[in-house]
Order: structure tokens, then C-alpha cells, then sequence
């Protein structure tokens, strides 16, 4: 500990922050894949905004 600089009377309190913060960048990384996966799958089911197929040349 002494090594990391938590040899003092404030470890306890910097190791909970420490994990606070990478708690809350993990909930950070989820929230934004979340927002990724419904800004997609919003987009690929939205009326008209799907690619329209040229005809094929058959068809006249």
C-alpha cells in the first residue's frame, strides 16, 4: 500500500473512491452502448428509412 501511496489514514476513503469511480464508468460504458444499440436499432426500423431496392431489370 505504502508502494500506491494508501499507507496513510485515508486509504479506506481513497480505495472507496477509486471504486465509486470505476463503478461509475462502468455504468457510464453501459448507458452509452445502451444509447447505441436503440439510436440503431431506432434508425433501422424507422418508416422510409430503409434503402430502397432498384427494380430488377425484368420487370419491364
Amino acid at each position: 500500500l505504502a508502494h500506491l501511496g494508501l499507507e496513510n489514514g485515508h486509504a479506506a476513503r481513497d480505495l472507496r473512491e477509486l471504486r465509486d469511480l470505476l463503478e461509475a464508468w462502468r455504468d457510464a460504458r453501459r448507458t452509452a452502448w445502451q444509447t447505441t444499440i436503440k439510436v440503431v436499432t431506432t434508425a433501422a426500423y424507422r418508416p422510409g428509412s430503409r434503402p430502397r431496392c432498384p427494380a430488377p431489370a425484368w420487370s419491364g
